[in-house]
């Protein structure tokens, strides 16, 4: 159990660390003190994650010319309507212009969940 203070100074401010044999301890920032080494509780491993498309955490999409450069890219959008609405808008302000003709429009989700492949420590695959 993490001690509230700590027994040398009396500080609060205790922190844990990794020591020899791979097992944590708990040390006072302050004054250094450390406690006994302790082998730290198991912790499931998660092989999956959420994984954002944007720095925004919205929806979004991309418009791309006839020759597949971008041409726009939108600001985030709460919703996936309103991101969806203002593409077709885009697109077809767009395709009005000869020298745009034929564009595309990709609308890109908040996030995406991903898993990853599990390796074990010999080498088998999980």
């Amino acid at each position: 159990m993490k001690p509230k203070e700590c027994p040398k100074c009396e500080s609060t401010d205790i922190g844990d660390k990794w020591c020899e044999g791979r097992k944590l301890q708990y040390y006072c920032r302050d004054c250094h003190w450390s406690a006994k080494p302790r082998i730290p509780t198991t912790k499931p491993i998660i092989f999956s994650k959420t994984v954002y498309v944007n720095q925004f955490y919205g929806f979004m999409y991309t418009l791309f010319d006839k020759y597949g450069y971008e041409i726009t890219i939108s600001r985030s959008y709460y919703k996936e309507e309103d991101a969806e609405a203002a593409m077709m808008k885009d697109l077809i302000n767009c395709n009005k212009f000869e020298d745009y003709f034929s564009c595309t429009g990709i609308l890109w989700p908040k996030y995406v969940e991903v898993k990853g492949k599990v390796f074990l420590g010999d080498g088998q695959i999980n």
